[in-house]
């Protein structure tokens, strides 16, 4: 069965970060098409400051339009900056996210596979207590299963697994599942 729970675990990480990597992705995506866009306009204000100063016959009467467009181009300029600092940031959020991730399958894959739970406290209150969103939905799909009488030994071990019980709870919580299972197969007298 903890094959089996692995294999879900991974397959839940694995959505986990195929939805991030999309995200990521559009960030992307979107960052560059701005920093494209922004590069187009300055290019075109260039032109443009570039069309006025050829055609000036008199140098007095359009300062003002020389001096919007000098302020326009070192506005775009700016803009390209910031666009660029920006798409940095994301990929650096990017590589942040590949390495909580990687970390995060290697604490799921140490404790489905019964490494001991070593963070000294043991009674946790905070839902914080798992590492991502999908922890918790398989946490709480597992409670429904289990509440529904669906291999009841098999989910209550998996709950303990989740929510690191210590092994002497595990071991009661799964002797009653076995006297509960017990009680059904014998026959009323």
């Amino acid at each position: 069965m903890k094959g089996q729970e692995i294999k879900e675990k991974e397959d839940d990480l694995k959505r986990t970060a195929k939805r991030y990597e999309e995200i990521l992705d559009a960030r992307e995506e979107e960052m560059t098409a701005k920093v494209m866009d922004l590069q187009t306009q300055f290019e075109d204000l260039q032109k443009k400051y570039q069309q006025r100063l050829e055609q000036e016959e008199t140098p007095g009467s359009d300062k003002v339009t020389i001096m919007e467009l000098q302020t326009q181009l070192a506005q775009k300029t700016t803009l390209i900056s910031d666009s660029k600092l920006k798409e940095q940031e994301f990929r650096e959020q990017i590589h942040n996210l590949e390495d909580r991730l990687k970390k995060y399958e290697k604490n799921v894959y140490a404790t489905t596979v019964g490494i001991p739970y070593k963070g000294g406290n043991l009674y946790h209150t905070d839902v914080s207590l798992f590492g991502e969103p999908t922890e918790f939905e398989y946490l709480r799909k597992v409670l429904f299963e289990y509440k529904m009488g669906r291999e009841t030994k098999t989910m209550a071990k998996v709950i303990t697994t989740v929510l690191k019980f210590p092994d002497d709870q595990t071991q009661k919580i799964l002797k009653r599942e076995d006297a509960r299972l017990m009680s059904w197969l014998q026959p009323s007298s």
